[in-house]
């Protein structure tokens, strides 16, 4: 028996769309990515719309599932690369590494490397990145409002 599985992946902050297909057959998994052209009306679309919306602009910034979990650690001071892994649970090591690369080419974070066997690094908000603080409470306050209402709405279905 075949079974098909379709997953449709969209991630603003990196400027692409990734049509993951994964078939089950016989006991193996397949995956397939492939990513949308540059030049196509996907991409010129979500330009147009960070060129003339700040707003979208700030949130494709932190869009992503794991963005948003390192700022929050991050606020509290420095943090080595093995401990944010550590309080992040379930992000591979891969993943971290190229979302706190990321983050350091969008200057939300700065990465510090101490010449010591072994290489100490350490990762802090910058000044742009700390000014997403105020923004991380906000999300926070407004996340547990509505996990209430949701909660409310969901007894009386």
């Amino acid at each position: 028996m075949r079974e098909h599985f379709l997953f449709l992946f969209v991630n603003l902050a990196d400027v692409c769309c990734a049509l993951q297909v994964r078939k089950r057959l016989y006991g193996t998994n397949k995956n397939v990515s492939m990513s949308i052209k540059e030049s196509s009306t996907n991409h010129e679309n979500k330009k147009t719309l960070e060129y003339s919306c700040s707003e979208i602009y700030a949130v494709n910034l932190i869009s992503g599932r794991w963005i948003l979990s390192i700022c929050y650690h991050l606020k509290h001071g420095k943090l080595r690369f093995s401990e944010l892994k550590d309080r992040i649970s379930n992000i591979s090591e891969r993943m971290l590494t190229l979302q706190l690369k990321k983050m350091e080419q969008e200057e939300l974070v700065i990465k510090k490397v101490y010449a010591e066997v072994p290489v100490k690094v350490e990762y802090e908000l910058s000044d742009i990145g700390k000014k997403l603080i105020p923004v991380l409470n906000q999300l926070e306050i407004w996340g547990k409002e509505h996990k209430a209402v949701k909660k409310i709405t969901d007894r009386h279905d």
